[in-house]
């Protein structure tokens, strides 16, 4: 409750439930992925508004970070940005029930995000250093290239259903 945003975990300890009060990308993802609210739901646009907030990255790289305070291969005063989690934004985007060609265009930025810090054999790491952009941690990680993946397949699809409907909406204006 204090931050606006479902919190990263709740547990029960002597009678009390104790709130983890981190912001949390996999939170977010989670909501969208199974279903569990919709994107216009106030309880998700106030936890999308958290994970813009605390979770972008400011540094030069970009791209989201996994958790508040997220120290894992942390080399900077800033946490690092991770393939996986930035592409659950655009893929979130894509979830939207009223897409729109701005929201086409941001995915196309992340997808060029992600091409602009592969290695040049095409691999992908886990996560980037948030000043150089440099890889750090697994590379290459599959999941990270499973996501890519997803989301490219999941942006040509709503991109064709997008087209359709405005091809659609333009005959029936001009039969009108």
């Amino acid at each position: 409750k204090k931050l606006d945003s479902f919190v990263r975990t709740a547990s029960l300890e002597n009678g009390q439930v104790i709130h983890e009060e981190i912001v949390d990308s996999s939170t977010l993802f989670g909501l969208w992925y199974f279903g569990m609210l919709k994107q216009d739901h106030p309880l998700f646009i106030k936890t999308q508004r958290q994970v813009d907030a605390r979770l972008k990255t400011p540094g030069p790289v970009g791209g989201y970070i996994r958790y508040e305070q997220d120290h894992y291969f942390k080399s900077t005063d800033l946490s690092n940005p991770w393939f996986i989690t930035t592409l659950w934004e655009a893929e979130r985007t894509l979830h939207k029930s009223q897409l729109t060609l701005d929201d086409l265009k941001y995915v196309e930025q992340v997808l060029s995000w992600v091409l602009n810090y592969k290695y040049q054999s095409g691999v992908l790491a886990e996560q980037l250093n948030p000043y150089t952009g440099e890889s750090l941690s697994a590379t290459p990680l599959v999941w990270s290239h499973a996501v890519y993946i997803e989301t490219v397949l999941l942006y040509i699809e709503r991109k064709k259903e997008l087209e359709n409907f405005e091809n659609k909406t333009a005959r029936v204006m001009h039969e009108l």
